[in-house]
């Protein structure tokens, strides 16, 4: 029955070992699925916090276009506004232009020739009120001249006030284009680096179900491995088993042995006759001396 057994042993070894070494290099092969898709996931959380890094940044510049779009409009009105009054006071200047049909220099001299002919030519009543209104009528003009110089002067100050404005409106322009491309270009960058992110989990989610394949066929072998050292260990305990009753039977026989070999000897100190050493020390040992 031993020999049965000793052989048993050997198949189910025989059987443990293929077993067992399948279950780890499964094992090992689901290990390196793991580690890719630890990688790929590491990889994925990488770009999606740079992505929010861009997100963040394409917002704050949002935010900058759209505070910069309140002054643009501001000045905006503020131009428009110059530009009405401008246009009003053109118009002004263009009709008291109407109103004056000869040089300011020309005026003068006119005013000048007539003031010297009332003090140095003598003339009657008639010619020197005729004089006098001519000076006067003259001096009607030195006054719209002095008006339009006030109206130039006027209009160059909202030139120069909506170039100002204009000055203004291009620089905020300016800075806002350039946030706006910005913000553009961050997302784009943005939705890039999410495609590459979605990509990269997809290749994660594959790796991961590789593995979860892989584990799944080793926790199978495992199982058969597990049965079959399961046998490995009843066998075993029975061949200790058996060991166990094999000694036991050797140790009463031997025992029995003992004992009938300290009867004869007993007896044959009874009949006097001379006892070895070995014998001596048997009855020494049973207490029969």
């Amino acid at each position: 029955m031993i020999k049965d057994l000793l052989r048993k042993l050997d198949e189910l070894e025989t059987q443990a070992t293929p077993l067992r070494n399948q279950r780890d290099k499964l094992n090992d092969e689901a290990q390196r699925w793991v580690e890719k898709r630890n990688q790929l996931n590491e990889e994925v959380r990488r770009l999606k916090e740079e992505a929010t890094k861009l997100k963040n940044r394409r917002d704050d510049l949002n935010h900058k276009v759209q505070e910069l779009k309140k002054p643009r409009e501001k000045a905006k009105s503020h131009l428009e506004l110059k530009r009405a009054e401008a246009s009003k006071i053109k118009e002004n200047l263009r009709f008291l232009q109407k109103q004056v049909s000869k040089k300011e220099t020309v005026v003068r001299h006119q005013i000048k020739a007539l003031d010297w002919k009332l003090q140095t030519t003598p003339l009657t009543p008639s010619e020197e009120r005729q004089i006098v209104s001519q000076v006067k009528t003259l001096e009607t003009q030195l006054v719209i001249y002095d008006q339009l110089r006030k109206i130039k002067n006027r209009l160059i100050e909202y030139y120069g006030e909506i170039e100002t404005a204009k000055a203004q409106i291009k620089s905020l322009h300016e800075q806002l284009s350039g946030y706006a491309q910005e913000s553009q270009a961050c997302h784009t960058k943005m939705l890039g680096l999410i495609q590459q992110a979605d990509a990269v989990k997809l290749e994660a989610d594959k790796a991961h179900k590789a593995f979860l394949e892989i584990k799944q066929r080793a926790d199978k072998v495992h199982q058969a491995y597990v049965k079959v050292m399961s046998q490995v260990k009843d066998v075993e305990r029975q061949i200790k088993q058996i060991d166990a009753s094999v000694k036991l039977e050797q140790i009463r026989k031997a025992v029995e042995a003992r004992d009938e070999l300290s009867k004869v000897v007993s007896e044959k100190l009874k009949r006097g006759e001379k006892l070895t050493f070995e014998e001596f020390k048997l009855l020494m040992a049973k207490g029969n001396i």
